[in-house]
């Protein structure tokens, strides 16, 4: 495997996620981890420290690798509302659900959560900002793909970048269909997707980089495809 360069000082790194990685002279801040493959590959593009790793979401193919993490003296940071999923993957994990069980529907959970847990060294809300040398970061809540799951605009001059996660992939497509499914019939995972996609349009990015599949050059117009495939699957898929 080897990075794709991006653009200057952003690069890609494909293992069971997409990792992106942030440089700034020998440091870096990386957006997931996927399986930790990418840390033993940093030296190639000139990366001897990491400042952070931001999660876009939970899912257990963004955080795989976070053993291989311990000996980088990294901060970790995710929305504040996953911080539970990350630091506390077990109350999501039952052998004998229940109908109360929180993040379920009928006793079966929606979310993924790690393995073990991770420590979280801080959490963003909705639109706060963060300055890492020369870059600017604006977060977002794009709730629906996961119950909490945020995308990273990054201000790059006069455009805007979204490390978007999952919330869509290239081609206006979804990434999955069971991490959006919250209630067997009611469409809030449905409606908490639609509403992301058209916070992240009203950005106009230049570039989406989303956690899987390729890099999405087109993401204005793909989101509005992407507004009209999940308008059409509510239709089909509400209840009554």
């Amino acid at each position: 495997m080897k990075f794709q360069h991006i653009l200057p000082d952003i690069f890609l790194w494909t293992d069971t996620c997409n990792v992106y990685v942030l440089r700034h002279g020998d440091r870096a801040l990386l957006i997931d981890l996927g399986d930790g493959s990418v840390l033993e590959n940093l030296h190639h593009i000139g990366i001897n420290h990491i400042d952070w790793v931001f999660f876009t979401h939970h899912h257990r193919e963004q955080c795989q690798g976070i053993e291989k993490l311990k000996s980088w003296n990294v901060k970790i940071a995710c929305s504040g509302a996953e911080k539970t999923f990350f630091e506390n993957p077990s109350s999501f994990r039952k052998m004998n659900p229940s109908l109360g069980d929180a993040y379920s529907v009928y006793g079966s959970s929606y979310v993924r959560p790690p393995i073990q847990p991770i420590k979280i060294d801080h959490t963003f809300g909705a639109m706060d900002t963060f300055q890492w040398n020369e870059k600017e970061f604006w977060c977002i809540n794009t709730r629906g793909n996961s119950p909490g799951s945020m995308t990273y605009m990054l201000k790059n001059s006069d455009d805007w970048i979204a490390f978007s996660g999952d919330v869509m992939l290239d081609g206006a497509k979804m990434h999955t269909w069971f991490d959006t499914e919250w209630d067997y019939g009611f469409s809030i995972g449905i409606y908490a997707l639609f509403n992301g996609v058209c916070l992240i349009e009203s950005f106009e990015p230049k570039l989406m980089l989303s956690s899987h599949g390729d890099i999405i050059r087109d993401p204005v117009q793909q989101l509005r495809e992407y507004k009209r495939k999940i308008r059409e699957l509510e239709k089909h898929y509400i209840r009554g």
